[in-house]
């Protein structure tokens, strides 16, 4: 399977985009959301919260994430 600079496979690319403020691929799913997202070395994601319980999954890399002051 061909991958782009994502990572991804090209049946997760096939996915439609997700609409937000970056850039991700969209898997219907029932009661949940799931998106597929990369982000580059060095993204700096502005402070902000989620009204859901969001789940994260790394492959690749790290994510270093501040909740609070912690």
């Amino acid at each position: 399977m061909s991958q782009d600079r994502t990572g991804f496979p090209a049946p997760l690319r096939a996915l439609p985009a997700f609409d937000g403020p970056f850039d991700a691929h969209r898997l219907e799913a029932s009661g949940c959301e799931v998106l597929f997202a990369s982000y580059p070395a060095g993204t700096d994601i502005a402070e902000h919260d989620h009204d859901t319980h969001n789940v994260g999954v790394i492959t690749r890399g790290e994510l270093v994430l501040t909740r609070g002051s912690r």
